[in-house]
């Protein structure tokens, strides 16, 4: 694990500067500040940009980043990626709806937040945020395909964004993406590592 860490050093410095700098505005932000805070200086031009980014956190950047590792990645990430895939959506979706079902949203709660055309807002099962933990877990092992420079500074940045885009759209606190941050780094390191194990194991490396 450590070695995978030490390889992509660059990423993995990147991605827990912005969740640490997510859990310090935790400690600035009371619940539901940082919402109504996008709220406040929203505009049509952001509210199209966080709409279209937030798109990566769905089926959409799945198929992309599948499509990318697929063709120009590792063979082994053919395998990686649909167990992690698997295995956040358990983890993510199950916490969602049987553990903290009654975590409502930020739309619940706040119901003046400014009218997006072709958002459709949801009220319940906020805790944590899929599309964060999704977007985190595509970029970290997009970060681990690729080992350039330019990808693991711009894919932890992205994933951010799509967290972003989720506090800025009212679709969740802001704790619930710190820890779909968190979720999705974790298990996608975690799979790349058992399983890049496993393969060197069985060539006896």
């Amino acid at each position: 694990m450590l070695d995978l860490l030490r390889k992509y050093r660059v990423y993995y410095t990147i991605a827990t500067i912005l969740v640490v700098f997510g859990f310090i505005s935790l400690l600035w932000f009371p619940k539901g500040g940082a919402v109504l805070w996008f709220d406040k200086h929203s505009s049509e031009g952001m509210d199209t940009f966080f709409l279209l980014i937030t798109q990566i956190g769905e089926i959409l950047g799945a198929i992309i980043v599948l499509l990318v590792l697929v063709f120009f990645a590792d063979k082994k990430f053919r395998v990686i990626f649909p167990i992690s895939v698997v295995l956040m959506l358990f983890i993510s979706q199950g916490l969602k709806h049987f553990v903290y079902e009654d975590e409502h949203r930020p739309s619940y709660t706040y119901k003046s937040l400014h009218y997006i055309d072709g958002l459709e807002r949801h009220a319940n099962n906020s805790f944590p945020s899929g599309h964060t933990t999704a977007a985190f877990s595509y970029l970290t092992l997009i970060a681990l395909a690729f080992n350039k420079n330019y990808v693991q500074v711009l894919a932890p940045v992205i994933a951010a964004l799509v967290g972003i885009s989720r506090v800025y759209l009212g679709q969740h606190y802001l704790h619930d993406v710190v820890v779909g941050a968190v979720l999705g780094i974790v298990l996608a390191t975690l799979v790349t590592h058992l399983y890049s194990s496993y393969l060197n194991k069985k060539k006896g490396i």
